[in-house]
């Protein structure tokens, strides 16, 4: 074999091993959302698989439904979170829900202690119960709200309309005696801060970070240009 096509072939397997790194970087924030999704705690969560496909220069992944993924860190104690929840999120969900785009809330804390984060751990059990619920849970509880007083919060909780397994379902785990709603609360918050999330409201679209209390005409637009490709 010649002295150039050892060094050619020598260069292909070094380019070879980089363009694997390289794709495995892009990946990390889809796949750390998706891990999140994918867990046996969220037991009626719908699991993706992902396969590899070129677009330009770059690896994107694709579930077997193609949807757009949006992603929302919703924080109680965050203002502008609610803002963000009733102008943009729930506009945005009841317009493109159905054009192919998969939205999912995820609860964030920027502490683990305090009622922010009790608020948090609450959020994670009703996903856990019924997921459908967790938009009407938002908009029931806030974080003003006595949530010490049980009679007040349970007869709020009603207006979720539960069936009775899940009413009893949902008060078992926010007693959270086994800290499993716990741990994957603190999960979530540590896999956000890997992700780069730093303060609320922050949404991913695939994997494309944004921050701040974003218009429904600014994410609508960049939404749109999703769909387009």
């Amino acid at each position: 074999m010649s002295t150039l096509k050892t060094l050619g072939i020598g260069l292909g397997i070094l380019a070879a091993g980089t363009a694997s790194a390289y794709f495995t970087n892009i990946f990390n924030i889809q796949e750390k959302t998706e891990t999140l999704l994918n867990t046996n705690f969220y037991t009626e969560t719908e699991k993706v698989s992902k396969q590899e496909a070129p677009e330009g220069n770059k690896i994107v992944a694709v579930t077997q439904n193609t949807k757009t993924q949006f992603t929302l860190y919703f924080d109680f104690g965050c203002p502008h979170c609610q803002d963000f929840f009733e102008k943009t999120y729930i506009p945005l969900k009841s317009e493109y829900s159905e054009k192919n785009v998969d939205f999912t809330i995820l609860p964030y804390s920027q502490k683990t202690v305090g009622k922010s984060f009790t608020l948090a751990k609450q959020l994670t059990c009703i996903q856990k119960i019924n997921k459908n619920k967790a938009d009407k849970f938002i908009q029931t509880i806030s974080i003003t709200d006595d949530i010490k007083n049980e009679e007040l919060f349970a007869e709020k909780i009603k207006t979720l309309e539960l069936s009775d397994k899940e009413n009893s379902d949902f008060f078992t785990c926010i007693k959270d005696e086994d800290e499993s709603a716990q741990k994957k609360t603190i999960e979530i918050r540590t896999q956000a801060q890997e992700n780069g999330v730093i303060g609320t409201p922050t949404f991913f679209i695939n994997d494309v970070k944004f921050e701040r209390n974003q218009s429904y005409l600014k994410v609508s637009t960049y939404l749109e240009s999703e769909l387009d490709k």
